[in-house]
């Protein structure tokens, strides 16, 4: 299976894609949100899959490979932990 131009073993993929897919994950994607966990804490997220990234200014997503833009950064829009995951501790706790 061929993947821009790398062989990749169908055994090392989690799905099938197809070369459009492929593609929109060279295309950069602007980083526009942090997910705050306390007043001192925040972390950027990742536009495409949604998970927290381990470093800021990185070019890639380190979890699902996303091309990431860094531009207007600083008007990102801020998520209180939570707000993101209140429900989820709440269903845990029933």
């Amino acid at each position: 299976m061929k993947w821009i131009g790398i062989t990749v073993p169908k055994e090392k993929k989690n799905k099938e894609i197809d070369a459009a897919e492929a593609i929109s994950y060279r295309t950069p994607l602007v980083v526009d949100s942090m997910l705050v966990l306390d007043c001192v804490l925040a972390s950027s997220i990742c536009p495409r899959c949604g998970i927290t990234l381990d470093r800021e200014y990185q070019s890639y997503c380190d979890r699902c490979g996303q091309k990431l833009s860094w531009k207007g950064f600083s008007k990102a829009k801020m998520i209180p932990w939570a707000e993101k995951f209140g429900k989820q501790k709440k269903e845990l706790t029933k």
